[in-house]
């Protein structure tokens, strides 16, 4: 009797479904990988901000007289801009609103939003934070 060979190996329709599966899952895991990049830079804005708004809340507290900072150059430190330069929108006695005008180098989904962060002084409640942003809600920060 003769005996027959045995090959080894996939066939054809094993490997086109294999990478059809893998084209699949690639399709839906890409955007959401990107949306954990853009909402972990959206983290360093995020803390970036909270660290101003902590300095701006010391500033109020130990100034004479009372006022929140119409001047950043004494609390921006260590962000690199690159996403935008925080700046002041609003300052007086009772509160400050600090942020970014125009996000950018992000993503293109997020360019051009704003993001603020506002402090505000009320004699019996202390300093409440909140934020305020047109971008998409799983962008924003939680409070």
């Amino acid at each position: 009797m003769a005996r027959r060979k045995r090959t080894s190996g996939f066939t054809l329709i094993e490997v086109m479904i294999t990478v059809a599966i893998t084209g699949i899952l690639a399709s839906i895991a890409f955007p959401a990988y990107s949306d954990y990049v853009v909402r972990s830079k959206m983290t360093d804005i995020a803390l970036a901000l909270n660290a101003v708004a902590t300095a701006a809340a010391e500033y109020h507290a130990t100034a004479s007289p009372s006022a929140f900072p119409d001047e950043l150059t004494l609390f921006v430190r260590g962000y690199s801009d690159r996403y935008g330069t925080i700046e002041v929108i609003a300052s007086s006695t009772t509160h400050g609103e600090y942020g970014i005008r125009s996000i950018q180098n992000l993503s293109p989904r997020i360019d051009g939003s704003y993001l603020y962060i506002t402090i505000t002084f009320d004699p019996h409640e202390g300093y409440t934070r909140a934020w305020n942003s047109n971008l998409q809600e799983k962008y924003k920060p939680k409070s």
